[in-house]
């Protein structure tokens, strides 16, 4: 079957309000709006319903004036700034962050305003997620309690003492769990880890290793 290679015109793509013609593309809001009045519910109700409840809907928008409001969420300047600037850009934005979650209690408050946090900079919640559900879940899954609590006491909750990390990707296997080289092994004579690298492909790395190797701070830590 021949296919037809002309590229054909997105007849979605522009539309015509009040007589006036529109790009979709550019125009987005006035478009929505105008679709917005043609519907047979209350958008605010759905709203609701989508959230919940009229109470998550309100936080939510809390939580999004705030982070609008923020000069260090803006991202006016983002796409002229250097890798390297970017990196300290989110860095500063994750230790912001972390402010914000200090005003809220609840783990779904918390939850909530990474998802309003991840609109404005997905990079923070990417971190993030390393720090929760990859190093503190790592700890608290396969460590002690004693653990646990030491790295709590450092500030491995609140997050404003260090962020930890997850070094699991090599060059030579990705995320590939099972075909991972690097080892580590616990050394009873000298109390502690022994880490072994036997080649290049072994070596770890990921978007994290500028992160672990300017942001990590180094402690004196016990033994795992």
């Amino acid at each position: 079957m021949a296919l037809n290679s002309a590229v054909l015109p997105n007849a979605t793509s522009n539309v015509v309000i009040g007589g006036i013609h529109y790009d979709t593309t550019t125009e987005p809001p006035r478009a929505l709006a105008e679709e917005r009045k043609n519907v047979t519910f209350n958008v605010r109700d759905m709203s609701y319903f989508i959230d919940g409840s009229k109470e998550v809907t309100e936080r939510f928008e809390d939580f999004m004036n705030q982070i609008e409001r923020d000069p260090l969420f803006s991202n006016d300047a983002f796409y002229d700034l250097t890798l390297d600037k970017k990196r300290e850009l989110t860095m500063a934005r994750v230790a912001q962050a972390f402010k914000y979650m200090d005003k809220y209690k609840t783990t779904k408050e918390r939850a909530d305003l990474l998802l309003v946090i991840g609109l404005a900079d997905p990079s923070v919640n990417t971190r993030m997620f390393v720090h929760f559900n990859l190093f503190l879940s790592g700890v608290q899954g396969s460590g002690t309690d004693a653990q646990l609590k030491y790295w709590a006491s450092r500030g491995a909750v609140t997050g404003h003492k260090f962020y930890g990390c997850f070094a699991m990707t090599e060059a030579g296997h990705g995320s590939n769990v099972a075909g991972l080289e690097t080892t580590a092994v616990f050394d009873e004579a000298t109390d502690e880890f022994v880490i072994n690298t036997p080649n290049q492909a072994a070596a770890k790395v990921s978007l994290y290793h500028d992160f672990i190797r300017n942001w990590s701070p180094r402690y004196d830590l016990p033994p795992l």
